[in-house]
């Protein structure tokens, strides 16, 4: 199956481009999604030092914020 093949050789969330559009059909069709729901392609660990929910110092992690959500990163 093509799916496995993926998972096997190129294992990288850089491919889960090609599940976009059709995730939902494939799972309606009973194909089984367990492999790819755990491989590299749908999961990716984030690695930005500066990203809230990476740090060990949970008093900055759950501190109230009220200025833009989209410059909630820069603020941290």
């Amino acid at each position: 199956m093509m799916i496995d093949y993926i998972i096997t050789y190129q294992n990288s969330f850089v491919y889960a481009h090609l599940f976009e559009k059709n995730l939902v059909e494939l799972m309606e069709k009973g194909v089984d999604m367990t492999k790819l729901f755990n491989s590299n392609v749908c999961n990716y660990d984030f690695d930005f030092d500066e990203w809230p929910t990476t740090s060990s110092d949970t008093t900055k992690i759950l501190a109230p914020y009220n200025g833009s959500m989209f410059k909630l990163r820069d603020k941290y």
